[in-house]
């Protein structure tokens, strides 16, 4: 398994140190590993968690570069070619913000829809061959960007502190596993869908 971040991935057998939203630097680390059986696309950042006219700019774009531009660097980059032709299966980890709009989570949550919709759309120009470009939104999960959201000041943070304090997030495992559960599936029947850990 190699993992392609800005920072080195510890349970990966390899890392790939790489700016997500630089095109030419995704598709000549992708090249450097091709072919991919299996992509699990999970970058992200929450961004400015702020009203809208009291966003700023420049963070609110890189939020777009990252969670948006970051998706369209991936997917074209394997796309057009690494993935393997044979099951080659894509799987974007996206977020159950994309429908749900909420105060203060502009940034993150238009960077997330759009990335969504991304992949429909790349999902429909493959369709039938024998490849794969799905979503998955694993729910609420228990990693260093829940840690750094409840550190935050927005209007309903309490539940994501209760939903810590009570134990009811999902942890990485469980994302683990869903991730498996669906690269085990036929291409064509999970083509531009999108899936909910806890409902496969």
């Amino acid at each position: 398994m190699v993992g392609l971040a800005r920072r080195p991935s510890p349970n990966a057998s390899a890392s790939v140190l790489v700016d997500i939203a630089r095109f030419d630097d995704v598709a000549k680390a992708i090249d450097e590993i091709a072919p991919i059986q299996l992509l699990v696309h999970a970058a992200a950042t929450l961004g400015p968690i702020v009203s809208l006219p009291a966003s700023d700019p420049d963070e609110w774009r890189r939020t777009v570069e990252i969670n948006l531009l970051g998706a369209y660097n991936v997917l074209r980059a394997v796309l057009a070619g690494p993935l393997a032709q044979d099951r080659g299966i894509a799987i974007h980890v996206t977020s159950g913000a994309t429908s749900n709009a909420k105060p203060y989570w502009s940034a993150y949550s238009a960077s997330k829809a759009g990335a969504e919709h991304l992949v429909r759309c790349a999902a429909s120009d493959i369709n039938g061959s024998g490849r794969a470009v799905c979503s998955l939104d694993p729910g609420v999960t228990e990693t260093a960007m829940q840690q750094e959201l409840r550190a935050r000041e927005f209007p309903d943070r309490d539940r994501y502190v209760r939903i810590y304090e009570s134990a009811s997030y999902r942890n990485p495992d469980e994302v683990a596993d869903a991730i498996w559960t669906l690269s085990q599936r036929e291409p064509d029947a999970i083509n531009g869908q999108t899936f909910r850990v806890g409902a496969l």
